[in-house]
């Protein structure tokens, strides 16, 4: 993952493409492409050298209180996304909108999220 986003700032986000997009239902995919093309290459590459990592964006619950702006919350069940750690940030975050694992339309929850909570 991280050795192709790595490429965005000498090639353009384009090399995300078909790899994170190509496989996704078109109705998820084309949205999340007209999103995603507008990224800062540098922001990506920055970004993902960061998730390869490991490191975790904050160092103790506390931190996560003192968020001061919506966030949304696409539970994951998985590794990569375990149940410990968003129930973590479910129990912490003051303004939080959370969205379920499986079974749930994620676009459209975000969607949504985007167009309650933050103003462009």
């Amino acid at each position: 993952m991280d050795a192709v986003a790595s490429r965005a700032v000498a090639e353009g986000v384009e090399v995300l493409r078909e790899m994170y997009f190509s496989q996704l239902p078109e109705a998820m995919a084309q949205p999340a492409w007209a999103m995603a093309s507008t990224f800062d290459p540098g922001s990506v590459t920055t970004t993902s050298g960061f998730i390869a990592s490991g490191v975790q964006p904050f160092r103790s619950t506390h931190e996560l209180h003192n968020l001061a702006v919506p966030v949304l919350l696409v539970r994951g069940a998985d590794a990569i996304h375990p149940t410990e750690i968003s129930d973590l940030y479910a129990e912490s975050v003051p303004d939080l909108t959370v969205v379920p694992p499986g079974g749930t339309d994620t676009t459209h929850a975000i969607r949504a999220f985007m167009d309650d909570a933050v103003a462009y």
